[in-house]
């Protein structure tokens, strides 16, 4: 893993997200998903925010709040 910064493509972050796990069952309030550069590996934290949700009320998603290049 590297400790410099690293801003990911939007692509990155979208396929990160599909390996997060549930936000409701999710015990912790953040997810650290690995995502592989060309040399790197790199890590994206998702944090868990809550929604209102008019069929549920209350419930949690996931939320990226890094920066993101889109090009």
């Amino acid at each position: 893993m590297s400790d410099e910064k690293f801003v990911p493509h939007l692509s990155q972050v979208k396929e990160a997200s599909k390996e997060l796990p549930d936000a409701e069952l999710w015990p912790e309030e953040t997810y650290v998903a690995v995502v592989k550069g060309k040399t790197r590996t790199y890590q994206l934290t998702f944090r868990r925010i809550p929604y209102m949700s008019r069929e549920k009320g209350k419930t949690f998603r996931w939320a990226y709040e890094g920066l993101v290049r889109v090009n």
